[in-house]
C-alpha cells in the first residue's frame, strides 16, 4: 500500500507493520524498517506492543493520507494517521489511543515513528547532530558526533523530563535524547533529518537517536477510562536542506499552532544578578531613579523586580519587613517614570513553611506514595532535596481550588498592582509528580495552567516564560528563556570564584541561545537572560564581549541587571549601546 505526493512516497506493508519513506526527487529510501506502537501499564508493569504484534490491522489510503487501525485482545484500538505534504520531503504523523473494554487503562507513551535514517550511500558514519533540552536552562546544543544524554551524576535533575531515560529506552542508552526537535546530518550529506513535534497540546514529545536509528514518542502518562480515547501530538519527520532545515520545522510550526505575530521585544532592567533576594523598597527607588537618568539615552522599557519580595507560594503578601508599603508604592513610582511594571513570580512552587504547604496539602503535586513531593530537584538526591532551605513543593494546575488561588493571584498582580510584565519562572514545577486529574498529561497541566493565567492577565501583558518546558510555552508566552542563567548573585563578589562561576555561566547561556536561535521571533521573542557588564560581575571582558555580539547578531531580549549606579559610560557605549541599535 502507498501514497505519494509531489516530494516523497509512503509505502506500508500490511503483514509485516512496517512502513518506509521514499524522496522522489532522488529516489532515495529515506527511512526503512518504520514502526508505530504504544506503551501501557497493566497491574505495575509496563508493557509494549508494535503495530505488527496486533490482532486485527486495518488500512486505509487517500491520496496522501495513509490510516492504519489496530486492534488489541484486551479491547483498546490505536489509529495512526500520516499525512505526505506538498511542501515538505517527509510525514506528518499522529496517533490515537481507544479504550474499548469496560476498564481503565493506564497510557504510559505512544510510540509514534521507529525506524532507520539511510543515509546516502558513499556518506561515511559520522554525524552532526542537534540536542534540544527539556526546559529553559536544559543544555542544547549543535555538535559532531553522537555522545550519549546521561542523567546528571550529582546536580539538576530538574534538566531532565520524568521518565525520558526509562528503561525502555534503553536500547539507545548510548545516543542522544532531544526533547521536542532534534536533527541528524551525516557529514558530508547536504541534507538533514528532522525529527520534532508539530503541535505542542498534549503531551511532551521525545526524540531518541543513535547514528541511523531513532524513535519519536509522545509520553501520555494518563489513565483512559472505558469509552474514551487520547490523541498525541502531531510530529513530523522530514529531509531538508542542512543550511536551514532547523528553520523550516520552525516556520511549519508556526503553520500547525496558528501562531500570531511575536511583539515588540522588550528590553529593561531585573534586580536579581546584582541583589539576589536581598532587595527592598529603598535599594529599589534607588535603582529606580538611576533608571530614569540612563533612559534618556537607552530605551529601557520594564522595571522588573525579581525574587526575594515574598516567601514562595505566598504571592499575596510581600514581606512587609522590605516592603512597608507594600509594592504598590514602588510600582506607583515605575508608572510616575512612564515605565512598564514588572514582578517575577514562580506560580507552581511552595516553600515548605508557607501558608499553603501547612494549610492546603491536597493542592499540591504528589508522588507515588500520595505524600506533596518536592519538585525543586536542585540534585539527584532525595535527601539533600528535602532540605527545608532548598526544597520546594509544586502546585497543581490540575486541582480546582489550586487553580482558584492562582487566578486570585494574577487577578491582583495585574489589576491591582498595574503588573504588565510577568517573569514566571520554575514553571517546570507542575510537570513533576503526580496530578489531581489522572486523565491529562504532565505537558497538558502545565499548558492549563499557562493558559489560566494568559486568561487571567489578559493579551496585553507581556509574559515571560522561565524554566519552561519548551513545549508548555509555545502560543501561550510572548518570550521564552532559553538558556543557563547568566551569573550567580550569591558567588559574584568571592574572589576567583566569581569569575569562575559567572564565566561559566555566559558561556553555558550563549551555547543555548545560539543552538535555539531558530525560536527567535517566529514561536516567541528569545531571552538569552540578563547582560552583565559592570565590574562587580567579575565577568572577563572576552566573555562580555562573546555575549553583547551574539546578541547583536541573533536577537532577543534585552535586560540589565547590574546596579545601575555600578555601570559605567565605557560600559554603555563598549557593550550596551550597540545591542540597543539591534531592536530599534
Amino acid at each position: 500500500m502507498k501514497v505519494e505526493s509531489a516530494l516523497c512516497r509512503l509505502t506500508f506493508d500490511q503483514e509485516t507493520g512496517h512502513f518506509s519513506v521514499w524522496d522522489k526527487g532522488s529516489g532515495r529510501k529515506a527511512i526503512d524498517h518504520g514502526m508505530f506502537g504504544v506503551w501501557w501499564r497493566e497491574n505495575g508493569e509496563d508493557r509494549h506492543t508494535f503495530i505488527s504484534q496486533l490482532e486485527q490491522i486495518e488500512a486505509e489510503d487517500t491520496k496522501e493520507t495513509l490510516k492504519v487501525v489496530g486492534r488489541h485482545n484486551m479491547g483498546w484500538n490505536i489509529t495512526w494517521e500520516a499525512r505526505l505534504s506538498a511542501s515538505i520531503t517527509g510525514i506528518e504523523v499522529k496517533m490515537s489511543f481507544e479504550n474499548k473494554s469496560s476498564k481503565p487503562i493506564e497510557l504510559v507513551d505512544i510510540i509514534l515513528l521507529e525506524g532507520v535514517y539511510v543515509r546516502p550511500d558513499g556518506i561515511a558514519d559520522k554525524w552532526w547532530v542537534f540536542e534540544n533540552g527539556w526546559q529553559s536552562w536544559s543544555p542544547s546544543v549543535n555538535r559532531t558526533g553522537i555522545r550519549s544524554s546521561r542523567l546528571p551524576r550529582f546536580f539538576y535533575l530538574r534538566d531532565i523530563n520524568l521518565g525520558s531515560l526509562r528503561y525502555r529506552n534503553t536500547w539507545l542508552k548510548r545516543g542522544i535524547l532531544s526533547e521536542m526537535v532534534g536533527s541528524l546530518t551525516a557529514l558530508g550529506d547536504k541534507e538533514s533529518l528532522v525529527l520534532g513535534a508539530l503541535t505542542t497540546n498534549q503531551g511532551f514529545v521525545e526524540i531518541f537517536t543513535d547514528k541511523h536509528k531513532f524513535r519519536i514518542t509522545c509520553q501520555a502518562e494518563v489513565i483512559i477510562n472505558s469509552g474514551e480515547n487520547w490523541e498525541s501530538d502531531w510530529v513530523v519527520a522530514m529531509l531538508e536542506n542542512r543550511a536551514d532545515a532547523i528553520e523550516k520545522y520552525a516556520d511549519l510550526v508556526v503553520q500547525k499552532m496558528k501562531l500570531e505575530k511575536t511583539k515588540e521585544v522588550m528590553t529593561g532592567w531585573c534586580s536579581w544578578y546584582w541583589y539576589g533576594p536581598m532587595i527592598n523598597e529603598r535599594i529599589l527607588l534607588e535603582e529606580l531613579e538611576e533608571m530614569k537618568r540612563l533612559n534618556k539615552s537607552l530605551p529601557l522599557k520594564a522595571f522588573l523586580i525579581d525574587g526575594g519580595w515574598c516567601k514562595w507560594g505566598e504571592w499575596l503578601k510581600p514581606d512587609p519587613k522590605k516592603f512597608p508599603h507594600g509594592l504598590e508604592g514602588v510600582f506607583e513610582k515605575v508608572r510616575d517614570a512612564g515605565l512598564v511594571s514588572g514582578l517575577w513570580l514562580a506560580p507552581f512552587m511552595v516553600q515548605k513553611d508557607s501558608e499553603i504547604y501547612k494549610n492546603h496539602k491536597d493542592w499540591l503535586i504528589k508522588g507515588k506514595s500520595g505524600k506533596p513531593v518536592e519538585v525543586r530537584k536542585l540534585t539527584t538526591s532525595s535527601l539533600l532535596n528535602e532540605i527545608d532551605a532548598w526544597a520546594m513543593y509544586g502546585l497543581d494546575p490540575t486541582h480546582p481550588e489550586a487553580r482558584e488561588y492562582l487566578r486570585q493571584v494574577i487577578r491582583v498582580v495585574v489589576k491591582d498592582l498595574g503588573v504588565k510584565y510577568l517573569k514566571l519562572d520554575f514553571l517546570y514545577g507542575a510537570c513533576m509528580g503526580e496530578k489531581y486529574s489522572k486523565n491529562v498529561s504532565r505537558l497538558q497541566a502545565l499548558r492549563l495552567g499557562l493558559e489560566l493565567i494568559r486568561e487571567e492577565a489578559g493579551e496585553d501583558v507581556y509574559i515571560l516564560g522561565c524554566g519552561c518546558p519548551i513545549e508548555a510555552g509555545v502560543g501561550i508566552v510572548d518570550a521564552m528563556r532559553i538558556g543557563l542563567d547568566t551569573g550567580s548573585p550569591l558567588t559574584r563578589t568571592i574572589p576567583l570564584v566569581g569569575s569562575l562561576i559567572n564565566d561559566f555561566c555566559y558561556r553555558r547561556a550563549r551555547q543555548n541561545a545560539e543552538a535555539r536561535s531558530f525560536m527567535h521571533e517566529k514561536w516567541w521573542n528569545n531571552d538569552p537572560d540578563c547582560i552583565l557588564v559592570a565590574k562587580g560581575q567579575r565577568l572577563h571582558a572576552t566573555e562580555k564581549e562573546a555575549m553583547t555580539s551574539m546578541v547583536i547578531r541573533i536577537g532577543g531580549q534585552i535586560f540589565l541587571s547590574d546596579s545601575l549606579k555600578e555601570i559605567t559610560d565605557e560600559d554603555i557605549e563598549k557593550y550596551i549601546r550597540p545591542m540597543f541599535e539591534r531592536v530599534k
